[in-house]
């Protein structure tokens, strides 16, 4: 897993996705702008940020296709009953 805390550069992006492949796994905070790419699970990445000084609601999950460039937001992480989502 990688944790960024900058602006990607597209060498950078080249990079992760030789490392990761055509999909990347991205879990983000949102409102410190952190990104952590890969894990098996978004879990892992979100233990990363909560042991970076995250907050729980502040953490989201999803990923890329780096083909088609479609961002998908489907993650157990992004389901938040106790903010009313079902």
């Amino acid at each position: 897993m990688d944790f960024i805390d900058n602006k990607l550069s597209k060498d950078e992006i080249i990079n992760l996705r030789r490392k990761y492949g055509d999909y990347i796994k991205l879990t983000v905070d949102v409102e410190n702008k952190w990104l952590v790419i890969g894990g098996e699970l978004h879990a892992d990445g979100e233990k990363i940020l909560l042991g970076r000084g995250s907050k729980q609601n502040d953490i989201w999950g999803g990923g890329i296709n780096m083909i088609d460039k479609q961002v998908d937001t489907t993650a157990v992480l992004n389901v938040r009953p106790r903010l009313g989502e079902q």
